[in-house]
């Protein structure tokens, strides 16, 4: 049986508006999508969709999540930390660019409790989040993650402090 070498899967709907005072709903929007089983154009991603990634795909090595939306908002905030059900394994993954998501997901692929990617060497985020995710670069459980990271494009500070080097060893100055 042949095995898939490349999948490159992106949706996007984009509707440029020459004048600013027209505004288009989210129902109008929605309508256009109208064969659609969910109906929502904007939906995030929860852990089983991380388990399913990885299962099907195990030799993945680049993977970019552009995803704003966090998957629990203000009403089901407290499920947040038991979401992540058991840690997944990402054994190929060297490239992670999570510059156009929500943190939560940055959080749940740099937390070593729950994602394991002993093979991610370049990471790219907005540093903002990183030093959300990382606790100004002092957290233990997603330094692990962190470690190997030879590579950091970070929208952010041009020079990185010591603590960036430090929790990032293998960047070079």
């Amino acid at each position: 049986m042949p095995q898939l070498h490349t999948f490159i899967f992106y949706i996007a709907s984009e509707n440029v508006i020459d004048y600013p005072t027209i505004r288009v709903s989210n129902d109008d929007i929605q309508r256009t999508f109208t064969n659609l089983e969910h109906r929502q154009v904007a939906y995030p991603f929860k852990y089983e969709f991380f388990v399913r990634l990885a299962r099907a795909f195990p030799f993945l090595k680049n993977l970019s999540i552009r995803n704003i939306i966090p998957p629990f908002l203000d009403k089901n905030y407290h499920l947040r930390d038991k979401d992540w059900l058991s840690i997944i394994e990402y054994p190929h993954l060297i490239s992670l660019d999570m510059e156009r998501a929500n943190s939560y997901y940055l959080e749940n692929f740099l937390n070593e409790t729950k994602t394991y990617s002993p093979h991610l060497t370049e990471l790219k985020v907005t540093y903002y989040a990183l030093e959300i995710v990382t606790n100004n670069f002092t957290r233990n459980e997603t330094r692990r993650n962190c470690a190997g990271v030879r590579q950091l494009i970070a929208e952010g500070p041009m020079v990185y402090s010591k603590d960036v080097y430090c929790y990032f060893p293998l960047l070079s100055v």
